[in-house]
């Protein structure tokens, strides 16, 4: 798939999953916030709770499924551009105390599944 074609269906899995949330309650807070660090692909909020999102999408699973693309270190990636988001808005890091990584899932068919990432802190 050229890079043009991959930007293009990642930015379509990302609207999906976000009109997949707003309709569930979350604010967007922000979009594609990126640093030096990493990158996050939708901050949210409900219930004065931030969520960090990771959107995947694969069109099949021959080449692996949605959940075994996020690594520990694509993990450590997003734990730690949080961090850097927060500072930003909260001038601390001490806010995240969260030990899962919520993970939205966008399979060929436009279908949703959400998973639980357990995360190393």
């Amino acid at each position: 798939m050229a890079a043009a074609t991959t930007i293009s269906v990642g930015n379509k899995a990302e609207r999906q999953a976000e009109k997949y949330l707003v309709n569930r309650g979350y604010h967007v807070v922000e979009r594609n916030f990126r640093s030096k660090l990493g990158e996050i692909d939708l901050i949210l909020e409900k219930d004065n709770t931030l969520v960090f999102v990771e959107v995947r999408y694969r069109a099949s699973s021959s080449r692996g499924t949605p959940e075994e693309t996020v690594t520990r270190s694509k993990i450590g990636k997003i734990i730690r551009t949080a961090e850097v988001f927060l500072l930003k808005i909260t001038g601390s890091t001490n806010t995240i105390v969260a030990s899962t990584l919520l993970l939205y899932l966008i399979r060929s068919r436009g279908s949703m599944v959400h998973s639980r990432l357990t995360t190393i802190n």
